[in-house]
């Protein structure tokens, strides 16, 4: 993982996904996720993030977080980015979606 990756670029977001250099963690209820969601995204509900920050960790790689409107994904990277797990807020998960096709 690159700590020197700065990740506020929806050009570059793009790239490091296309490049499987991020983790897309989808943050929404499993229920939601199962409906429909990113390919290859990971789905851990932002109430259950704290008991997965080892597997999070062991992925070595900086996340996208994704929620239904963005909220919970705000909070997901925040609470990330606190736990030295570099992070960024991808929104709602339509959209990122969108961005990443």
């Amino acid at each position: 993982m690159n700590p020197n990756i700065i990740l506020s670029l929806p050009a570059v977001l793009v790239d490091f996904y296309r490049r499987q250099e991020v983790i897309v963690l989808d943050v929404r209820r499993p229920s939601e996720f199962i409906q429909a969601h990113i390919d290859q995204a990971c789905n851990i509900p932002y109430e259950d993030i704290p008991l997965f920050l080892n597997e999070i960790r062991a992925w070595e790689k900086a996340v996208i977080t994704c929620s239904a409107n963005g909220f919970r994904a705000e909070r997901a990277a925040d609470f990330l980015n606190s736990q030295n797990i570099p992070a960024v807020n991808g929104g709602q998960w339509q959209k990122l979606r969108e961005l990443l096709l």
